[in-house]
């Protein structure tokens, strides 16, 4: 996941992203945390997880509602989090735009 989050730009991630995904059992683990931390934390949370990642957001650096030894590991799902939402995100954008490159090679066009 650190490579997908470390990845320049979109392309990066992507590629980043497919060859994670190409091992059956990292994906399982990834899918596996990603529910985990949905179902623990519950869809709000992540939602503010991803928030606190946006360039004028505020560094994270743990919940501030976390005791301090449990900071910077809350930190790390934070990133891991990020990381994994990126990636999909990423994937799914290049997804829809060969999509909508397919369907313009193929003649297919909006009705005025």
């Amino acid at each position: 996941m650190r490579t997908v989050a470390a990845a320049a730009d979109d392309a990066g991630r992507v590629e980043a992203w497919n060859a994670v995904q190409r091992d059956e059992p990292v994906a399982r683990e990834i899918s596996a945390f990603s529910a985990a931390v949905e179902k623990r934390f519950g869809e709000e949370s992540v939602r503010a997880m991803l928030r606190t990642q946006r360039p004028w957001a505020k560094p994270n650096e743990g919940d501030a509602s976390a005791p301090n030894e449990h900071r910077a590991a809350a930190a790390e799902v934070v990133q891991t989090v990020v990381a994994i939402q990126a990636g999909e995100g990423a994937a799914e954008s290049r997804s829809q735009a060969e999509h909508l490159a397919h369907r313009a090679s193929q003649g297919a066009r909006a009705k005025p």
